[in-house]
């Protein structure tokens, strides 16, 4: 159920990024032509994604978030260095998208500042 569940919220997240990049496309615009974006049009726009990423957060990452993820061993097999090396960056990439959508998220609010890290 809880897959079933992610994969229909990924889905409509992906759908509205979508949506919102053919419009982008549509419009013949590039980022760098783009006026100012009001950050209360961020909100909405972002805010499936946002709660998309703070329900799996709160549902799966919530559950491996306490192990820790040891360094490989000289000594370990080449599939056990792969998936400890994987699960590294696997925690790296979690830390990095929370990160940076609780900036973005605070921007959007008005609480922060839109940096070129954004």
């Amino acid at each position: 159920a809880d897959r079933s569940l992610q994969r229909v919220n990924s889905q409509r997240c992906i759908a509205t990024l979508r949506t919102q990049s053919a419009a982008l496309g549509e419009a013949g615009s590039t980022v760098a032509q783009l006026p100012p974006t009001d950050p209360r049009v961020w909100q909405k726009s972002l805010a499936p994604l946002w709660k998309v990423w703070d329900n799996l957060s709160r549902t799966q990452i919530a559950k491996v978030a306490n192990i820790a993820v040891r360094t490989p061993k000289a000594d370990d097999g080449p599939i056990e260095t792969f998936i400890l090396m994987d699960a590294m960056e696997a925690v790296k990439i979690v830390e990095k998208v929370t990160r940076v959508l609780s900036d973005l998220q605070k921007v959007a609010q008005g609480t922060g500042l839109s940096t070129p890290e954004l």
